[in-house]
């Protein structure tokens, strides 16, 4: 990513409860800043982060912040031992000419080691003294906010704010409140409070990570593990019998996650036998799994497992159920095994994931143990045996940790085309009349396309399955009808968001169009109507009706899920189908 002039973008985010913690009413109004990091390494450069830190102190001194004073200290440490609430670090880089500095906000009483504000400001060398004072400029509103302790409207629209150098400023100030205890102390990964949530910190890697599942890179010696798993079944609320230790790690461009699964049993009694992706059969493995809960909404999520032979499985889930297993998104996982247990490391792309945007981020996420000789399934937050026994506990998105203390990439509005064409030559000498070498040949596009970070939209013309998975062999000996799950990729995109009516099992199910008897389980709930039902759409009476094309739009806008899709088929004699419009919207 370039450098340009004239960028300021601000990412607020506020703890629970500022405003009521009024034993903390003095350290609200002091702050500290510490010199910025000069990520270039240039030794001529070193001293403009002792400028920069300086004049941030004195911009923010009487500014109208609502700070009775703003101090010079040499690291985090010192301001904390000051009794400051804010510390403001950051730093810097060079490239070339152009200068990009990044102030961070960090809350060191109530939530101490989080970044609860990010100023990001470009320009150049030459102007290295506008820069600060825009930087000084971005500083203001975000503290002014932390100190007053009043809520901004959340996922508040960008908003012009006037610089005190002229100009204005894109200002945007996210809230992210978080459900569970404040974010943990560094070195500290986890923080727990007494009804068993958990806070996590990610750690930032600064080495390569070589993805061969060995967890031999220092990071694991010198990060903590995340440890104490709990049972959900069979014993609720107790110690895993057997330990788990995991890392949550972050670079530029990628989210990791490792285990090193320690197991007493010898190699002969672990269960792993299954390297099909997405196959049921992997359920009754060995285990490991994460689930992430990117928007923090506490309801959707989307879940990697693999096994110790290093197969890959993924799908999403929607109000924690509704699990789309036709969900395969860019990643890459590596097992190994060492004397007690196996290793695993996951490398999932940020670029794989939707999220809201703002580099950072606040989001749920949840690990699972299971070890299947024992029919134990263990999670690094407690979950209620209520909501049934086995692999089903990963649906329950809003008794998920919570995941902090990392950054994501800017986004970018990814487009992709995929065009496909086909032709033919034929000859039948005893047609009437015959023919000789006929061509014929056909050709479409499909096209994805990101609105925003939180909305895609699909396109299609003329559309070909060809490429679409085989549905699995199925014998019905009911009355009802076979339901077999959407494998098109057009339609799979937010697939939850249409189909939130439908309880099925992973991978589909042969029940027809009724959920699955039987409560409280992630898959079913009771005879509910399957309301839309998108394999209806370019099929009828088991023939193929051609889609002439359509588009869909799927994602959050705010606090709410959304879908909006429209497509339009031809006609068929042999299918007695006549050219239909489908549209279907919900929010």
């Amino acid at each position: 990513m370039g450098l340009g002039v004239g960028l300021v973008a601000v990412v607020g985010l506020l703890a629970t409860g500022v405003s009521a913690q009024t034993s903390l009413g003095a350290a609200a109004e002091r702050a500290a800043v510490v010199p910025f990091d000069n990520i270039s390494g240039r030794s001529e450069d070193a001293w403009l982060g002792a400028g920069i830190a300086e004049t941030v102190a004195a911009g923010l001194s009487g500014s109208g912040t609502g700070l009775r004073s703003v101090a010079r200290v040499p690291d985090v440490a010192a301001g904390e031992r000051l009794g400051v609430r804010w510390v403001i670090s950051g730093s810097y880089q060079r490239l070339g000419d152009q200068l990009r500095a990044t102030a961070r906000v960090i809350d060191v009483a109530v939530a101490t080691g989080m970044v609860v504000g990010t100023v990001t400001v470009d320009g150049t060398l030459e102007g290295f003294f506008a820069l600060q004072d825009r930087l000084v400029s971005g500083l203001m509103p975000v503290l002014v906010g932390m100190v007053s302790g009043e809520a901004v409207p959340d996922r508040a629209r960008p908003r012009p704010v006037e610089s005190p150098i002229g100009g204005t400023e894109r200002v945007v100030l996210v809230p992210r409140v978080i459900d569970g205890p404040a974010p943990p102390v560094a070195p500290a990964v986890i923080n727990r409070d007494a009804e068993g949530r958990a806070t996590i910190r990610a750690a930032r890697v600064t080495e390569e990570i070589n993805l061969d599942g060995q967890l031999d890179e220092s990071v694991y010696q010198t990060v903590p593990a995340l440890t104490e798993f709990i049972q959900q079944s069979p014993d609720a609320g107790t110690s895993a019998t057997e330990e788990t230790e995991a890392w949550i790690l972050f670079n530029e461009e990628n989210l990791y996650v490792a285990g090193r699964i320690w197991d007493s049993a010898p190699p002969n009694q672990w269960v792993a036998n299954e390297m099909r992706r997405d196959t049921a059969q992997l359920r009754q493995n060995d285990t490991f799994a994460v689930v992430l809960d990117t928007f923090y909404d506490r309801r959707n999520g989307v879940a990697f497992y693999t096994n110790a032979l290093g197969a890959i499985a993924d799908f999403a889930l929607t109000n924690e159920s509704n699990p789309n297993s036709d969900w395969n998104p860019v990643w890459d996982v590596q097992t190994d095994r060492f004397d007690g247990g196996w290793t695993v490391e996951m490398e999932i792309p940020f670029r794989s994931l939707r999220y809201r945007p703002g580099p950072d981020q606040v989001w749920g996420v949840q690990l699972r143990r299971n070890v299947r000789r024992k029919n134990e399934w263990a999670y690094l937050t407690p979950l209620p045996i209520s909501i049934g026994s086995g692999p089903g506990g990963i649906f329950r998105v809003s008794d998920a940790a919570t995941l902090v203390g990392f950054e994501v990439p800017e986004a970018s509005k990814n487009l992709e085309l995929k065009p496909y064409g086909i032709g033919g030559l034929s000859t039948n000498l005893s047609a009437t009349p015959p023919t000789r070498n006929t061509g014929d040949g056909n050709a479409g596009i499909d096209v994805k396309y990101g609105i925003t970070q939180n909305l895609t939209a699909d396109f299609t013309y003329n559309t070909d399955f060809a490429q679409v998975e085989v549905d699995e062999q199925q014998v019905n000996l009911t009355r009802f009808s076979l339901f077999f799950p959407e494998k098109r990729e057009f339609f799979l995109e937010g697939r939850g968001i249409f189909g939130f009516a439908r309880g099925t099992r992973i991978g589909g199910g042969s029940r027809g169009g009724l959920r699955r008897a039987g409560g409280g389980s992630p898959f079913g709930g009771g005879n509910v109507p399957t309301l839309f039902y998108s394999r209806k759409i370019g099929l009828q009476r088991g023939t193929v009706v051609p889609i002439v094309g359509g588009g869909r739009v799927t994602g959050k806008i705010g606090a709410f899920d959304v879908g909006f899709l429209n497509i339009h088929t031809d006609d068929n004699a042999a299918a007695d189908a006549a050219m239909t419009n489908f549209t279907v919207a919900r929010m």
